[in-house]
């Protein structure tokens, strides 16, 4: 089993007045994301522990690739036009996990700056980033058709990759990773061992704000075929993600609120609300979730290490 809470992370508002005497008056904004996480793997049929240590949140690059062209024809994506990075937490199957990590990194380290024309309605067209797998017309004729000179300037692209972009991205790359168990008659059994859940934190290229998405794994019978998908949700900065052990989701979220409530980042508090029910698993007899245990903050596209528990 796994437990890995996440949120939005806050600090002090400083364009605001702060009167120590009277802390009611202090305000704090979002600022980043925080994770906490613990790292055992353990048997979906048996509870038993299987691998202490075990990573779940994993950083991902996003590389955004702008066309290269020999005179007025396009040759091919040879520079990096942005590089930042994400992150993914993981809940369920690892084996499941490592496909779908792997599909989100072939899709957001392979992402292109393309032109679509469109002569609809006198509309002539616009840039996009789009995905490797979609279709670009750069690639489709490419040595065929001719372009300005002036068509591609890096001033075009400046606001073409959003948070909300990726976000879809990524659940695009989810579903294709689990599309393929549409072509095995698995029953319901098995669609419980493959069940994982994912978490995406992002920074917003456009303007530089966090923002958290989770993708939680269904099924549905169409046509006589399970259909396996994921849904994706984006969180507010008020509520928690909360993946795996979800019987504490409630106490996650009342730990986030009252660290809100008394106007302090909840990175910490979070943090020591995980060790407190691993030890209280443990207590019951149960090592469902163990240490070592870890605390990491998002911001500005980098995961940074902050704080992690060993096992005693």
């Amino acid at each position: 089993m796994t437990l890995v809470v996440l949120g939005h992370d806050f600090e002090q508002d400083w364009s605001t007045s702060w009167d120590e005497e009277q802390s009611e008056s202090r305000s704090i904004k979002p600022a980043g994301l925080f994770i906490v996480a613990d790292s055992a793997i353990t048997s979906s049929k048996s509870g038993q522990t299987l691998l202490g240590g075990f990573r779940k949140i994993y950083p991902i690059p996003i590389k955004l690739w702008k066309p290269y062209f020999v005179g007025a024809y396009f040759h091919s994506y040879q520079t990096i036009y942005l590089e930042t990075e994400c992150f993914v937490a993981i809940a369920g199957s690892t084996l499941t996990a490592q496909h779908i990590i792997n599909a989100i990194m072939e899709h957001l380290t392979q992402l292109r700056i393309t032109f679509i024309q469109n002569e609809r309605w006198g509309v002539e067209g616009s840039y996009r980033a789009i995905m490797p797998c979609e279709h670009n017309p750069l690639l489709h004729n490419a040595g065929v058709d001719t372009w300005d000179e002036d068509m591609f300037p890096s001033s075009a692209f400046a606001e073409l990759l959003t948070a909300e972009q990726i976000g879809g991205f990524v659940h695009h790359s989810v579903n294709a990773a689990l599309s393929s168990a549409k072509k095995y008659k698995l029953d319901e059994n098995s669609l419980e061992e493959m069940r994982t859940d994912i978490a995406l934190g992002v920074t917003c290229p456009t303007n530089g704000s966090e923002h958290l998405f989770t993708y939680r794994m269904k099924w549905e019978v169409r046509q006589g075929k399970i259909e396996v998908f994921a849904e994706m949700d984006e969180l507010k900065p008020n509520k928690i993600a909360v993946l795996g052990m979800r019987r504490f989701a409630n106490d996650a979220q009342l730990t986030f609120d009252t660290a809100l409530k008394n106007k302090t980042s909840p990175a910490a508090p979070m943090f020591e609300f995980l060790n407190s029910v691993i030890d209280k698993v443990s207590a019951a007899g149960s090592f469902e979730i163990d240490r070592p245990s870890y605390l990491k903050t998002y911001r500005g596209g980098r995961l940074n290490n902050v704080k992690s528990l060993k096992k005693e």
